[in-house]
């Protein structure tokens, strides 16, 4: 009887979860130092798409032995509850809407991303934040401040705060302050400060009810801080719950899709694996419910955007704004430039301000033919003026900052500045591409996070001043 019981439950959990595809990510270097955070790998180090033996011959009685990598416990019980599992192995590609990727994230309902350690590239971040957009499903799992495996000067919580940007589009930000023992890196175990919101998906979830006795096994975590949208399920044991601080399992929302966010990778980790790397028993340790507390969270995220996997929504779409009587100041050297009344930027367009040039006088010297979605602003040589160390502030008509201030030109100026990723500060600069004049791209370029209008490059011109420039893009 009780054999069938078991039977029935996992028939009955495989039914709810609809077969849908969860990918893990192998491909940002998963297995750096002691890590091993793998499905399986048939090659040490290299995660394969399909880890073998197949899923198909999984059972409620399989062993997480199955498989060898570090998180083979956590894959198995996701394929026992009725999902597909696969890997994104090294070298294979993080994309939205490309029909030539075979992993693209379209074809995937979840997205498992257990520490990274190398910094992901602009293309990326705009790939996971537009595949969330649409519909799907996010897993951020961390690790302690300062856990930089490979010493490339940047740890998991470090590549997820780069993802979420500066102010974070999920309301998110990882506490990623190694000398931080209070919310930077701590053991607390067991953790079972949990939120008093008897509607919350991850204590009151699609598996079951965690006990607080056993809570989550923290060993080496970090916290998250909220905002927004974004809510807490669990704390720090000596933090206050349903507070904004010391989180160290949140949830969002940003779009159609959702986000899971956990501030330690020991709670999915398991004490196997393929290439004699240091792991621990986590997942599934019977002192505490990490197992349950994730799987809850991957139903939570599995079902945010339906049926299938998110489809990349047909453009354009979005939102023109109407900036007349906003203010672009430049500094040092203060000069401010308004907005003419009337000016609409269009839903992904871009507005220039030139210097002293007609349109076709400015569109000759830099070699482009500016689009249908460019509004052209020629000041009459009152802005902007680059002679070297000047930055860019953007605000409304009510004098609210709106983005800035920017990196500054350098001294000596002749350089053009490209801004890599919206929702990351206009003042950080390593967000900024950093060229020859004769690299500007007017009236094209940037990256995409649905931030609204923001300063998307300024360049010099060296041979003839009338042709500088400063850009706007509406990123809606």
């Amino acid at each position: 009887m009780k054999r069938l019981l078991i039977v029935l439950l996992f028939i009955a959990t495989s039914a709810a979860a609809q077969q849908k595809t969860i990918l893990f990510d192998a491909a940002h270097k998963q297995t750096a130092g002691n890590a091993d955070w793998t499905l399986d790998e048939d090659t040490c180090g290299t995660a394969q798409r399909f880890p073998t033996p197949d899923q198909a011959g999984i059972t409620p009685a399989t062993l997480e032995t199955f498989w060898s990598g570090a998180h083979s416990a956590m894959g198995i019980d996701l394929v026992k509850k009725g999902f597909h599992v696969e890997s994104l192995p090294i070298g294979a590609r993080v994309s939205f809407g490309d029909s030539t990727n075979p992993q693209d994230l379209s074809h995937y309902n979840v997205f498992v991303m257990p520490e990274p350690n190398i910094a992901l590239t602009p293309d990326e971040m705009t790939a996971i934040r537009n595949f969330v957009q649409n519909g799907g499903g996010l897993f951020m799992i961390a690790d302690h401040a300062g856990a930089d495996r490979n010493s490339d000067g940047i740890d998991a919580a470090g590549v997820f705060n780069a993802l979420m940007g500066n102010p974070s589009v999920f309301g998110i930000t990882y506490n990623d302050n190694k000398s931080d023992k209070v919310f930077g890196w701590f053991d607390d175990a067991p953790d079972g400060n949990f939120t008093a919101d008897a509607t919350s998906p991850i204590i009151h979830g699609a598996f079951g009810v965690p006990s607080p006795s056993k809570g989550l096994g923290l060993f080496g975590s970090s916290t998250m801080t909220i905002s927004g949208a974004a809510k807490g399920h669990v704390w720090k044991t000596t933090s206050t719950h349903d507070s904004a601080i010391g989180v160290t399992y949140a949830t969002s929302t940003f779009g159609s899709g959702r986000i899971a966010a956990i501030g330690d990778s020991s709670i999915t980790e398991d004490a196997t694996n393929g290439c004699g790397h240091k792991t621990f028993l986590g997942y599934n340790d019977p002192k505490y419910d990490n197992g349950l507390l994730v799987a809850n969270g991957i139903a939570w995220l599995a079902g945010g955007g339906g049926s299938q996997p998110p489809q990349p929504q047909p453009q354009p779409s979005g939102t023109d704004t109407d900036i007349s009587g906003w203010k672009v100041t430049q500094a040092n050297s203060t000069l401010t430039f308004t907005i003419p009344a009337g000016t609409v930027i269009p839903a992904n367009g871009y507005v220039i301000i030139a210097r002293n040039a007609t349109k076709s006088a400015f569109e000759s010297f830099w070699g482009v033919t500016l689009g249908t979605n460019v509004v052209y602003l020629n000041s009459a040589g009152a802005f902007p003026q680059i002679n070297g160390s000047e930055s860019y502030t953007l605000k409304d008509k009510s004098g609210t900052v709106v983005d800035g201030p920017t990196i500054a030109e350098a001294s000596g100026a002749k350089q053009d500045l490209q801004r890599k990723d919206p929702c990351t500060s206009a003042h950080t600069s390593s967000n900024w591409t950093i060229g020859a004049t004769t690299s500007a791209t007017p009236g094209s370029g940037g990256g995409s996070c649905a931030k609204g209008v923001i300063i998307n490059e300024f360049s010099d011109a060296v041979t003839n001043f009338s042709m500088e420039f400063v850009e706007l893009k509406n990123d809606h």
